[in-house]
């Protein structure tokens, strides 16, 4: 659904030419990369949160980390998913004191916050 809803608001923002659309070809926070280079960053990403997920479901670890890692996971798909159809991230929330950036972004910072939450609130048992 995280996937479906970003890139949705993604193809209005984009065919309406919202002021504050932006076609990002870095990787975030204006670090720019190449076109190939940025797919590979975000490939190799995916892959890593995706096996973390899978490996942590299959070994029912850390239950409490499959949510927040699905949101990255999902996030990161989002954006992947731009730079293969459109060349770049659309990046439409722009709050001037920040690098412009979209809801896919958000929520892999939602996720990756709630794991450092996670992983840093409990002693390991």
């Amino acid at each position: 659904m995280i996937v479906i809803a970003d890139q949705l608001i993604k193809l209005i923002f984009v065919k309406y030419q919202f002021l504050s659309t932006f076609c990002n070809q870095g990787i975030g926070f204006g670090i720019e990369f190449t076109k190939a280079s940025s797919i590979l960053f975000s490939s190799v990403a995916l892959v890593v949160v995706a096996s973390a997920l899978i490996y942590l479901i299959v070994k029912k670890l850390k239950r409490e980390l499959v949510f927040p890692l699905t949101l990255v996971t999902a996030g990161a798909l989002s954006n992947l998913l731009d730079r293969i159809i459109r060349d770049c991230v659309v990046d439409f929330i722009n709050l001037k004191i920040w690098p412009s950036f979209n809801l896919a972004d958000a929520i892999i910072s939602i996720g990756l916050i709630w794991v450092v939450i996670i992983l840093f609130s409990r002693p390991d048992s």
